[in-house]
Formats: C-alpha cells, sequence, structure tokens
C-alpha cells in the first residue's frame, strides 16, 4: 500500500498543509516523495540543499519529529525519522505531470527545459547517454545522501503517440516522440546498474519502480513495455482515462469497461475485429496487459482521490457517456487544440472551480 507524499503541502497555513508526521504510516507500506525533478545540469533536482527555507532538505516545522543525528531536516529528515519508527519504505519519485519537461525555482515559476525529454534524448532522436548517465549518478547519490530505499521514475511519458504528455513540453515532445522509447529503455537499464552497484556496496536492495499510463492508446506507443525486468515493481496509473480535454464524458478510473465509451466508439474500438470488442479505457484492461510480463504481486493499481467534471454536457446515461461541446479550438491554452488527440476541451468550474480544468 504506497502513498505519495506531495512536497508543496508543506506551507505554514495548518488548514492547508500535510506534513510527515500527518501520514498515515501504520496503513501503508511504501511512501513516495513526489516529487523531485530535473535540472538544468542533467542532475536530480530539489532546489538548494543549502537553503534553510527548503523544503526537501532544511525547513522545520512545530510537531514534525527529525532526528538531529541525520545532519539534514525538511521532509527528507522527517520521511527518515519516521519511517524507521514504522518500518516503511520510501521512495524518491522524480518527475510527475508539472516536472517531466522542467522544474520549479524558488519562486514557483515552472521553467521548461526538457526534463526527461531532453536529459535521455538529444534533438537528432539519438540516446543522450551523457545525460542518462549525469542523471543516474546523481539519483543514486541523492537517494543514498537522504536515507530512501529507492527510486520512482514518474517519466509521462515517453511514447510516440500524439497528444501526449503536458501541453507545455510540446516543443521538447513533439520532435523526440518517435524516438522516446529506446532512451527510455537505455534510461531504465542504467538506473538498474547503478542501483544494484550501490545495493552490493552497501549491503541492502535498493528499488527502482515506475509510475506506468495504464491507457492503450499511450501504451501502444511504448512497444512491449519491456523495462519490467529492471523494475521491482509498475504503478499503473489507473485514472485520468477520461477527462474535459476532450468532450466524451467517462469514468477517469473505471475498474471495467462497459461497453458504452462513447471516446472508443468514435474511435472504432468497438467494431475493430483486432480489439475484439475489449475496451482499454479501464483498470481490468491495464492489468491483464501488464501481467503478460509481471506476476500479480508486482503490479499496483493507482487509486485517485479527486475527480473530474465537463459543463454543457448532453446525452448519454443522466450525462455519463454523453458530450460536452468543444470550445473554440483557437482559443485554446498553448500546447493544446492542435486537433486529433490535442483538443481542448470545456472543464467544470463548479463550486470555486472545484475540479480546476477550465482551461484542460
Amino acid at each position: 500500500v504506497i502513498g505519495y507524499f506531495a512536497s508543496w503541502r508543506a506551507g505554514d497555513d495548518p488548514q492547508t498543509h500535510y506534513l510527515v508526521k500527518d501520514i498515515p504510516w501504520e496503513q501503508l507500506t511504501h511512501v513516495n516523495y513526489a516529487f523531485a525533478s530535473i535540472g538544468s545540469d542533467g542532475s536530480v533536482n530539489i532546489g538548494d540543499v543549502n537553503d534553510p527555507n527548503n523544503v526537501a532538505t532544511g525547513k522545520e516545522w512545530s510537531g514534525v519529529e527529525i532526528d538531529p543525528a541525520l545532519g539534514f531536516k525538511g521532509h527528507f529528515g522527517a520521511l527518515a525519522t519516521y519511517k524507521k519508527k514504522h518500518d516503511v519504505k520510501t521512495l524518491i519519485s522524480i518527475g510527475g505531470w508539472a516536472e517531466t519537461g522542467g522544474h520549479f525555482d524558488v519562486d514557483g515559476n515552472r521553467i521548461a527545459d526538457g526534463g526527461f525529454y531532453t536529459m535521455t534524448t538529444n534533438a537528432d532522436g539519438s540516446i543522450n547517454h551523457a545525460g542518462i548517465a549525469t542523471f543516474a549518478i546523481s539519483a543514486v547519490e541523492m537517494l543514498r545522501t537522504y536515507q530512501f530505499d529507492g527510486l520512482d521514475i514518474d517519466y509521462e511519458y515517453p511514447t510516440s503517440m500524439a497528444g501526449a504528455g503536458n501541453p507545455d513540453d510540446r516543443a521538447f515532445m513533439k520532435p523526440r516522440r518517435h524516438y522516446l522509447w529506446a532512451a527510455y529503455q537505455e534510461l531504465m537499464k542504467v538506473l538498474r546498474q547503478k542501483l544494484d552497484e550501490a545495493s552490493a556496496q552497501d549491503g541492502v536492495h535498493y528499488m527502482l519502480t515506475i509510475a506506468a499510463p495504464s491507457s492503450g492508446y499511450l501504451l501502444r506507443g511504448m512497444e512491449t513495455f519491456d523495462v519490467t525486468q529492471y523494475v521491482d515493481y509498475v504503478n499503473i496509473m489507473s485514472y485520468d482515462l477520461h477527462g474535459a480535454w476532450n468532450e466524451h464524458v467517462g469514468h477517469h478510473a473505471a475498474l471495467y469497461d462497459t461497453g458504452k465509451d462513447p471516446e472508443l466508439a468514435a474511435w472504432n474500438v468497438y467494431d475493430t475485429a483486432n480489439f475484439r470488442g475489449i475496451g482499454y479505457l479501464n483498470t481490468d484492461w491495464a492489468y491483464h496487459y501488464f501481467r503478460g510480463s509481471l506476476p500479480p504481486g508486482r503490479i499496483n493499481i493507482g487509486v485517485p482521490y479527486y475527480t473530474r467534471g465537463w459543463q454543457g454536457v448532453k446525452g448519454g446515461e443522466n450525462g455519463l457517456w454523453g458530450k460536452a461541446p468543444l470550445p473554440d479550438q483557437s482559443q485554446c491554452a498553448p500546447g493544446t487544440g492542435e486537433g486529433e488527440k490535442n483538443n481542448c476541451g470545456f472543464g467544470a468550474a463548479a463550486i470555486d472551480n472545484l475540479w480546476h480544468d477550465t482551461n484542460a
């Protein structure tokens, strides 16, 4: 049972912060720190580690225990302290939706400078071996320095399919998309090698895990997903399977396919012989896909603690399986509105913009 601990909930407002002491440690086996990023130099980035206000390594909070013998504070110090008390493993998650292709500066501004895309893949499509080596060495060093048990790679997404990933990263992703998977294979291979070397030296097993898409559309551009040979387990992102980025209204984290999904119907999935009438936007399909190369104990299902919404919905069953009209695509946010799999839709605002995705 893995929980993702969000680094950004670290403010001084007690109504909005969520600190290491608030984690339900007794209910978890692993905690993933989300997220570290890739800096402009290609190394793992958590900001200035010498800054006393750095939430990862420097800041302190009332009521949060940090062992002074560690030599570092912040979330990392607290995680190292609490995990020993509760016998829970901790991992550094690198990437995520916002930080796959960039990182944040000290003022919270996002710097889109390539992230995983440029660290793994050169502009001409060749594998960036030097970049991968730099990243891997820095990641293992960070893991050892701050007493983590492993690395979790949350690269969204090394796929060749159009319209994938954060719209802010299109400039890096689009020209490289046919080459991303080969570079991802090399990245995972090198990380496994470096972690195994460190494991042998330190007398422990350092883990390597990944967050993997569950959509058959994205996985289609990731060949046979043969990187499973390098990982301890796969965390399936069995959510965001539907959302306001297009006009189709459906469950964003369905367990099973009902045969009624309007997006799959629009792409003729149900009537195409090769699909055998099986919809691929659900957890059941994703589990069986990964079961082809992994035992069930190495497949973890992602559970979202949030919802998605649309506006102007018509048809369907009380709205479900209906459609929400697309806005003028020329007025979309940068990186979207380019057609095919890259439209923008009308996200629901609700009370106080509950869904936060009006420009999805």
